[in-house]
């Protein structure tokens, strides 16, 4: 199993926990465990099946060095309860207890639980709660990544809005994707006394085709909004005149991260930093509500 380097604040991941403290709720009830929520469910099930011992250790001895109890445990659990299937053991009608937890695993995420209850996913806590609290037959959450993804991009569309609205004047706010080589892949808002900015690099023709395109045309001119195509050989901007609405930074944000979706072609908001500061004094702004990792400053 790969560990994807660790993202921040990735609202999908906190509820991929919550599917999983969901599943293993259910399996706590099926099994009478008096665990919950992380506990072998295999054991209880049939403690005669269990997956090969050197299977585990080289899976568990191949996690990051990083790697805590919760992520190695948890990865032997599910290699069990996958040795109980391989042998035709009946299970009940329950989904994989498992499954979600693995998915967020691969996707960068690691466990913290205190002594309160409180559980910490991608530097975002909530309660665990009871069992009961969580014994609902509707799932919480897609497990397939692409959807994931799309969530988080949709939950970034509607930070990243309330953070336009209130950008001040005299302020800039970059959202990029690092490079290996190169300058960063990303779009620029820049807040003057007139008007409010979305700017990107001109030269990549899909970034171009996006802020371009005639759903975005008509979306910004519905709002108030206009593409600059006259703003020099390296720069395409679209701006919204002063005063400007919710409505329209919403326009403007999703325009935005539809050219850093489609148009740079960026998987996931995992991938992004962002530097946020004031024109004149060059002062950083610190945006923790953005959900977006900071760009360091080395």
């Amino acid at each position: 199993m790969q560990w994807m380097e660790r993202a921040r604040r990735r609202q999908s991941q906190v509820l991929l926990m919550q599917e999983f403290l969901r599943r293993s709720s259910w399996w706590a009830v099926e099994l009478e465990s008096e665990e919950w929520p992380f506990f072998d469910v295999a054991r209880l099930v049939d403690p005669q099946v269990r997956a090969d011992e050197e299977m585990i250790r080289e899976v568990t001895e191949d996690l990051d060095s990083g790697m805590g109890w919760y992520e190695r445990r948890i990865c032997a659990w599910a290699l069990h309860f996958e040795a109980l299937r391989d042998a035709g053991v009946a299970l009940p009608d329950l989904p994989h207890p498992f499954e979600p937890l693995i998915v967020m695993f691969e996707r960068g995420s690691e466990i913290s639980v205190d002594g309160g209850g409180i559980i910490d996913i991608d530097f975002l806590g909530f309660r665990r709660g009871r069992a009961r609290d969580h014994l609902t037959d509707k799932q919480l959450v897609p497990l397939e990544v692409d959807l994931l993804d799309a969530l988080d991009w949709d939950i970034v569309l509607g930070r990243l809005t309330k953070i336009l609205v209130g950008l001040k004047v005299g302020s800039e706010l970059a959202i990029t994707q690092p490079v290996e080589q190169g300058e960063r892949r990303g779009i620029r808002f820049i807040r003057s006394d007139e008007e409010l900015i979305a700017e990107a690099k001109a030269g990549d023709l899909h970034v171009e085709e996006v802020l371009g395109s005639a759903e975005n045309e008509r979306l910004m001119t519905s709002t108030g909004g206009h593409l600059l195509k006259d703003e020099g050989a390296d720069r395409r901007r679209i701006a919204v005149v002063a005063p400007v609405s919710a409505e329209q930074c919403h326009a403007l944000a999703g325009v935005a991260i539809a050219a850093l979706r489609e148009g740079f072609g960026i998987a996931s908001p995992a991938l992004l930093n962002y530097k946020a500061w004031q024109q004149v004094s060059g002062e950083d702004i610190d945006l923790p509500d953005l959900g977006i990792r900071r760009q360091s400053a080395h």
